[in-house]
């Protein structure tokens, strides 16, 4: 049997707290939490695979940094996993 697996992408500090570096609009931060860990919920429960991915950068990587507003740097807090 095949079995599906939920990829949770980019839910990091940086995009989803109050003081990240470059913070989605307040109004989709609850709604897409929700149903993250709706989704979470439904495949832990059938045993499926969960995957989480997060996008890091180097402070090499200037020119995007800037465009980033330096979010999710390598080895700092708005790298990590939302804990919601």
């Amino acid at each position: 049997m095949i079995k599906p697996v939920l990829l949770v992408m980019d839910i990091q500090n940086d995009f989803t707290l109050p003081a990240g570096r470059m913070r989605i609009a307040d109004h989709h931060i609850e709604p897409m939490l929700d149903g993250a860990n709706r989704a979470i919920e439904a495949f832990a429960a059938r045993e499926w695979p969960i995957v989480y991915v997060a996008n890091e950068f180097e402070k090499r990587q200037w020119i995007g940094n800037l465009g980033r507003r330096f979010a999710a740097m390598k080895g700092k807090e708005g790298a990590k996993l939302d804990s919601r």
